[in-house]
């Protein structure tokens, strides 16, 4: 038999099926009181909780910090996943973001123009250039025809954290913004 603090009741312990049974041993009628409990007292709770947050603040971040790195590839799966299911959402939220931090923004692309000059090769030809140039119009021209906003991407980024790219035809696509935006810095 066991007992539940809660709401004073009594249970045998063999009514309860084992596998959906917790290790503690609480019935299902403890469950409800602990779901009771918490509707009731949620403020309470929620005090509780950033206080312990605020305290603990640096072994949280070390958690989750190791957490984030052994999980990195269903982070990376559920954050493309969400993008996905809420594309308006996110361009809303990319938008205010520039918005409200044109000078990070105005940073990161300065960053990105020095480094697509600095991977442009000496032995890049006239022709060669050419076929750049014919990609970013076939991405506005598609961009025309269609109304969705496609970008020229390069397969292997130019400022990659193992690998870096350089700036010629063959390192380069067209792909829709939201693929684009979604891949990011990932070769």
């Amino acid at each position: 038999m066991k007992h539940c603090n809660t709401c004073a009741t009594t249970k045998d312990i063999s009514e309860f099926d084992k596998n959906k049974q917790k290790t503690d041993g609480r019935s299902d009628k403890c469950k409800l009181c602990a779901k009771q409990y918490r509707k009731d007292n949620a403020e309470k709770i929620a005090v509780r909780k950033k206080k312990y947050r605020q305290e603990h603040s640096e072994e949280i971040a070390v958690y989750g910090k190791g957490w984030h790195q052994e999980n990195v590839e269903r982070v990376s799966t559920n954050n493309k996943k969400y993008r996905e299911e809420n594309a308006e959402k996110e361009a809303v939220r990319c938008k205010k973001y520039r918005h409200e931090n044109p000078d990070k923004v105005n940073a990161r692309n300065a960053k990105r123009r020095a480094a697509k000059k600095k991977r442009v090769p000496k032995w890049l030809n006239k022709a060669r250039k050419a076929e750049i140039v014919v990609l970013y119009t076939q991405a506005r021209e598609l961009t025309k025809l269609t109304g969705i906003q496609f970008h020229v991407d390069h397969i292997v980024p130019l400022q990659g954290k193992t690998v870096s790219g350089l700036h010629i035809p063959d390192n380069l696509q067209v792909l829709t913004e939201h693929e684009n935006c979604s891949k990011s810095n990932k070769h």
